[in-house]
C-alpha cells in the first residue's frame, strides 16, 4: 500500500501535465485572438521547467503556437512584419532549444523564412542548428545548400553542403550530379570530378554507375579545354576566340566529344560549355522530322 500511493500520485501528477498543458495553450491563444496581442515567447528555461519530462510535447505545442501565429495573419490577409517574423524566429529557437532533434521546426522555419519574407541568412542559420543534434540528416544540409545556391546564387556553399548531403546514408541519388553542376558553375570543375569519382566508388546501381561515368567524361573533357584555355592565356596574354583557335595554335590535338552528343564551346567568360547543357541529345529519325 505504501508503494502504490507515490505511484499513484505520480501518474495523477503526469495525467494532469498532460491534460492542462496543451489546454492552457489553447486558453491563452484563444485569449490572444480575442484581445489582439501578440503572443509570449516564453525562455525555454521555463517552459521546460515546466514541462518536466514532457519537453517533446511542449515542443510540439509551441511549434503549433509560432505556426498559427503566422498562418492567421496569412490566412487573414493580414500585412506580416519584420518584427513579426523576428518573433516566429524567436518562437521558433525556443521550440529548438526544448527538443533540438524534432525535426519540424527546422524544416518549417527554413521554408517559411526563405520563400515568405526573404529571411535567408535566418532561414540558414536555424537550418544549422540542425547540424550539431542531426548531422547526418541529409535533408538538412541538402535544405542549406538550396537556399545558397537558388536565393543567394552562392553556387560554391550550395555545391559544398548539397555534396556533404550526398555522401549521407539513404541520401538520393541525384544530390551528387546536382551538387556536381553547382561547383562547376562555381568555376571549380576538379571539385565536381572528384565528388562523381568518390561517389561511383560507392554506387552498385549499373544505371547510376553509367549516369555518373557519362558525366564524368563530360567534365573530363570540358577539363582539358579548360587547362587549354589556360595556358594560350599565360602564353600568349591574350583569350582564344573559340576552340578551333586553340586547336590551330597548337594547345589541342582535337576538340574532345561531348558524351551527352553536344558541343563544347567557349563562353565570353572564359569558361566552358555544352550545347546539351550536360543533358542527353536524343537523335530523331528523318521520318520523324518531316512528319
Amino acid at each position: 500500500m505504501k508503494r502504490i500511493l507515490p505511484l499513484g500520485i505520480c501518474l495523477g501528477l503526469m495525467g494532469m501535465i498532460l491534460f492542462f498543458y496543451p489546454l492552457s495553450f489553447a486558453t491563452k491563444e484563444k485569449y490572444l485572438r480575442e484581445e489582439g496581442l501578440q503572443p509570449t515567447v516564453l525562455p525555454s528555461e521555463i517552459t521546460g521547467i515546466a514541462a518536466l519530462d514532457f519537453k517533446g510535447l511542449a515542443a510540439d505545442f509551441q511549434l503549433l503556437q509560432a505556426i498559427f501565429f503566422i498562418g492567421q495573419k496569412i490566412d487573414r490577409s493580414e500585412m506580416i512584419t519584420v518584427e513579426d517574423w523576428q518573433r516566429f524566429i524567436r518562437m521558433i529557437h525556443a521550440v529548438i532549444d526544448l527538443d533540438p532533434y524534432f525535426f519540424d521546426p527546422y524544416y518549417f522555419a527554413g521554408a517559411l523564412l526563405a520563400w515568405g519574407p526573404g529571411m535567408y541568412e535566418d532561414a540558414i542559420g536555424i537550418l544549422k542548428r540542425a547540424l550539431d543534434h542531426r548531422p547526418d540528416d541529409a535533408f538538412i544540409l541538402f535544405r542549406i545548400g538550396f537556399v545558397y545556391y537558388y536565393f543567394l546564387n552562392d553556387f560554391e556553399n550550395g555545391a559544398r553542403y548539397i555534396a556533404t548531403a550526398a555522401q549521407k546514408p539513404n541520401a538520393p541519388d541525384f544530390y551528387a550530379p546536382l551538387a556536381a553542376r553547382l561547383s562547376y558553375y562555381a568555376g571549380d570543375t576538379n571539385f565536381s570530378l572528384l565528388l562523381l569519382k568518390s561517389m561511383l566508388k560507392d554506387t552498385r546501381s549499373p544505371e547510376i554507375r553509367k549516369y555518373y561515368e557519362k558525366r564524368i567524361l563530360a567534365l573530363e573533357g570540358m577539363q582539358i579545354l579548360e587547362n587549354a584555355v589556360r595556358r594560350f592565356q599565360e602564353e600568349r596574354q591574350d583569350s582564344p576566340k573559340n576552340l578551333e583557335e586553340l586547336v590551330d595554335a597548337g594547345f589541342l590535338d582535337s576538340i574532345p566529344e561531348d558524351p551527352y552528343g553536344g558541343h563544347f564551346y567557349l563562353m565570353p567568360t572564359g569558361r566552358i560549355y555544352t550545347t546539351s547543357k550536360l543533358v542527353e541529345i536524343k537523335e530523331h529519325s528523318q521520318t520523324v522530322l518531316e512528319n
